[in-house]
């Protein structure tokens, strides 16, 4: 529920927040015990967790790319300079 929570606020904050996988806090735990005993000794929900997670990050991190700047044109509004710079820092900040 935290990772929810965490998401939603970020999404209020106009920041783009990579959730975390469920069971996160034992993956050293998990990759010292497959080191020692092998592949067999994998928690697969755990590596299920994380492959999701990482299919979610690539869509979030794709949908700030492919953010257009062009928006500030529409309705045939003619944006200052300073509408341009305030997008690209608002996305840098996002990103971080």
């Amino acid at each position: 529920m935290f990772f929810v929570e965490t998401q939603v606020k970020g999404q209020v904050n106009g920041r783009t927040v990579l959730p975390m996988p469920a069971g996160m806090e034992k993956v050293t735990e998990v990759e010292k015990l497959v080191r020692a005993e092998g592949p067999q000794a994998v928690d697969l929900y755990l590596k299920s967790a994380i492959e999701g997670v990482v299919i979610k990050w690539a869509y979030l991190v794709n949908d700030v790319v492919t953010q257009e700047s062009s928006a500030a044109f529409e309705n045939g509004q003619n944006p200052t300079p300073d509408v341009e710079l305030d997008y690209w820092s608002t996305r840098l900040a996002n990103l971080r």
